[in-house]
């Protein structure tokens, strides 16, 4: 039977149908599985091979197969639960257990992946030092970036910006440029597939030093290190707009919170003590500063608390969702 799939779910083996999967099952990891999104290894008889605990996968197909939820009995089997709906990426599932273990989620800025949602115009950065942080949530492994800098004196050559994650699962940042489309040499680090949790959320810390700089460039993943490229490059030129989510090609779909620029290189274990921290845009050398943690009125303006900077949300390019978070120690 062509339309049969089965899993190895921790050494237990789940069938069901590809249909219920990919009609069912938008937005999940298994849809992003069988539509070649992401990387899928198999056992030796040829089962999708998940890592996983098995106890709770049949309840996460139940819900595919049937549209209805039902909910373990324990708050301990709810919090494994839970921690399976985030990893699955199963929304609505995730939904109802924050509900019934009573957890507020914090509103989060959600991409649709149509353009970027806000632009900034008329910035001032200098190239120098820098570290950009952010809180993010993927929907969907596509060719994306989550910001772009423009404004440098050769375009694509001279460029500030990160896939995190492109739609090969990997994250790249860019600080500089050498020749081409896409930047490369001293300019880029590049940082692993999330594998772990891929539809969950994730602090993301991005860090150069500027050009010529042996100390180079490095990617942090929730806190820890997970790439460097022991060189670096800087812009050609200071950067005066700002777009979030994208350009207008390379757009992001997904959630997007506590985005921060600082006017340093901050270390490992300052990312990882503040990753979680509320911040007030005073800190030091905490050169831009968006929350996108509460609701702003299309009427209204997004300030940036560092610097003063503020944009229009730009129409049909996101909306305001309550999402689920995971905390990292």
């Amino acid at each position: 039977m062509e339309d049969v799939i089965s899993f190895n779910v921790g050494g237990k083996i789940f069938e069901t149908r590809k249909s219920t999967i990919t009609s069912a099952g938008k937005g999940t990891m298994l849809e992003a599985m069988l539509g070649g999104q992401y990387a899928v290894e198999k056992d030796s008889r040829g089962h999708i091979f998940l890592d996983r605990d098995p106890k709770h996968f049949r309840r996460i197909l139940n819900y595919l197969r049937t549209d209805k939820i039902v909910l373990p009995e324990t708050k301990e089997a709810q919090l494994e639960f839970l921690l399976e709906a985030q990893y699955y990426g199963a929304q609505e599932i995730e939904d109802k257990l924050l509900t019934a273990l009573g957890t507020e989620k914090t509103p989060s800025l959600t991409l649709n992946g149509t353009g970027p949602a806000l632009i900034f115009t008329n910035m001032d950065w200098q190239p120098g030092p820098v570290t950009v942080e952010y809180w993010v949530r993927t929907s969907a492994y596509r060719e994306a970036s989550i910001f772009w800098f423009r404004g440098f004196n050769n375009g694509y050559q001279s460029r500030f910006q990160m896939h995190a994650p492109w739609a090969d699962g990997n994250i790249y940042f860019d600080y500089g440029g050498q020749s081409g489309h896409c930047a490369d040499g001293p300019a880029r680090v590049v940082a692993s597939p999330l594998r772990d949790d891929p539809f969950g959320w994730h602090h993301i810390a991005a860090t150069s030093y500027g050009a010529g700089d042996s100390r180079g460039m490095a990617i942090y993943v929730n806190g820890h290190r997970v790439a460097e490229n022991y060189d670096s490059d800087a812009p050609d030129g200071a950067a005066t707009t700002l777009e979030i989510g994208g350009d207008m090609q390379y757009i992001h779909t997904g959630a997007l919170r506590d985005f921060r620029i600082w006017k340093r290189v901050r270390q490992e274990h300052e990312i990882r003590a503040e990753m979680n921290a509320k911040l007030t845009g005073k800190e030091p050398d905490l050169w831009f500063f968006l929350p996108l943690d509460k609701p702003v009125l299309e009427s209204e303006r997004v300030v940036d608390l560092a610097s003063g900077y503020s944009a229009d949300l730009q129409p049909g390019t996101y909306s305001w969702s309550k999402v689920g978070e995971n905390v990292f120690d």
